[in-house]
């Protein structure tokens, strides 16, 4: 009886090892395989808020160029000189913090060079985004036709041959009415619907806004009101489309809620750029989120009812 019991406990031993050398076995890929899926899902998001922190400067500057030079491909009487002051460069460009809960977020946009050539002005400008200490830049050229004598700018030869002229047709993202904010305006609609640090549109309110805007208040759509934004857009404030009747939100440029979002009703919020929420986001009733460029939630967003959160036209799980 004694060596039966020897004879198992030196069977459960051999089993044991043998358990330990299979999870040995096991575990280090398992573990490689979690550490790499998490560093993976860490990248992606960094390139969705690098693009959009991008964008933002790309709309900012472009919209500098609208307010203070001229328009985007077209002509200004300015000298050279004067643009360069009117113009903030890279160098000496302020990087725009945005409040983040997730990381440091910054953006830093101004031209890196201003030139002439056969009668156009070429201007480069950098943008650049900054998150936790890492940058990412993009350049762009905008063509701004030198107008300032209201003569030929080329008196040498009165009569330039075509091929010899800069190709003024835009950059197709630019020409894109989608992209390009204009003037900044339509921002006084908004602050005439502000009180006590919330912005209340209702009935059948609409403000229509061009340009690139920071909305630090509360943003509240009731009823059928709606607010449309041709630009880009970061709201640090709460933005409430809660009511019974079909409120609706359209932005055509990247988007920035660094403040839940809250959609109830047949309320609507239609975003054509880049979308990035920094906190909650809640959609209940018939209510919808419809985005067609890249979105990032930093908190999984929640859904009831019938409520639909759609990311290039597919349904977000």
């Amino acid at each position: 009886m004694k060596e039966i019991f020897r004879n198992e406990s030196g069977y459960t031993l051999l089993l044991a090892l043998l358990l330990i050398v299979i999870i040995g076995l096991i575990t280090p890929p398992l573990v490689n395989g979690v550490m790499n899926s998490t560093m993976q899902n860490k990248k992606s998001e960094t390139i969705i808020q690098s693009e959009n922190l991008l964008d933002m400067g790309k709309h900012f500057f472009r919209n500098e160029i609208v307010t203070k030079v001229g328009g985007l491909n077209g002509e200004t009487t300015m000298s050279i000189n004067e643009i360069r002051n009117k113009l903030i460069s890279i160098e000496e460009s302020p990087p725009i913090l945005l409040p983040a809960e997730s990381s440091d977020q910054s953006f830093q946009v101004g031209f890196s060079s201003i030139s002439e050539e056969k009668g156009y002005y070429l201007i480069e400008y950098t943008s650049r985004a900054i998150i936790d200490g890492k940058v990412y830049e993009e350049k762009e050229v905008v063509q701004i036709k030198n107008n300032s004598s209201g003569l030929n700018p080329n008196p040498e030869n009165p009569n330039p041959d075509p091929e010899d002229v800069p190709n003024p047709d835009p950059d197709p993202e630019i020409e894109d009415p989608s992209t390009p904010p204009v003037v900044n305006e339509g921002e006084s609609c908004l602050l005439n619907k502000k009180k006590n640090g919330t912005i209340t549109l209702k009935s059948k309110d609409h403000c229509i806004l061009r340009g690139s805007f920071v909305i630090n208040e509360h943003v509240d759509i009731k009823a059928q009101a709606k607010l449309e934004i041709y630009g880009s857009v970061i709201f640090n404030g709460n933005v409430d489309l809660t009511g019974s009747h079909k409120g609706f939100l359209l932005i055509e440029g990247p988007s920035v809620f660094n403040k839940p979002l809250d959609i109830g009703g047949s309320n609507e919020v239609r975003i054509k750029g880049s979308g990035d929420f920094q906190q909650k986001v809640s959609v209940k009733g018939n209510g919808l989120i419809d985005i067609q460029g890249s979105a990032r939630f930093v908190n999984k967003p929640t859904k009831s009812g019938n409520g639909s959160i759609k990311v290039n036209n597919t349904e977000y799980r």
